[in-house]
C-alpha cells in the first residue's frame, strides 16, 4: 500500500510553498486587473458611445391607421363571438 507521510517537510521538498505563493500571485494579479477593467468600462464605453452613436428614432414615426372604424368592427365582433361560445359551453 501506499505510504502516506502527511510533513511540512514533504511540502518543502516537493516545492509546496513556491507552488501555492504562485498561485496565489496568479490570482491576485487576475483579480486587480478585472478590478481594473469593472472601474474604466464606464469611460470605454462613453468614448465608443461618441464614435458610434445609437441611431435616435430607427423604427420611424408610427403611422396612425386611418381605418379605426373598421379596427373598432372587427373588435366588436370578436369579442361577441367569444362571449357567445363561452356561453353555449356553459
Amino acid at each position: 500500500m501506499y505510504n502516506f507521510n502527511f510533513n511540512v517537510q514533504n511540502i518543502e521538498d516537493g516545492q509546496g510553498m513556491g507552488i501555492a505563493l504562485t498561485g496565489m500571485i496568479i490570482v491576485f494579479c487576475v483579480l486587480t486587473l478585472i478590478s481594473v477593467f469593472i472601474v474604466i468600462l464606464p469611460k470605454i464605453l462613453a468614448v465608443v458611445a461618441k464614435k458610434f452613436p445609437e441611431s435616435a428614432g430607427h423604427h420611424g414615426v408610427p403611422v396612425q391607421d386611418e381605418d379605426d372604424s373598421a379596427l373598432a368592427a372587427i373588435g366588436y365582433v370578436m369579442h361577441m363571438r367569444r362571449s357567445t361560445e363561452i356561453k353555449q359551453k356553459v
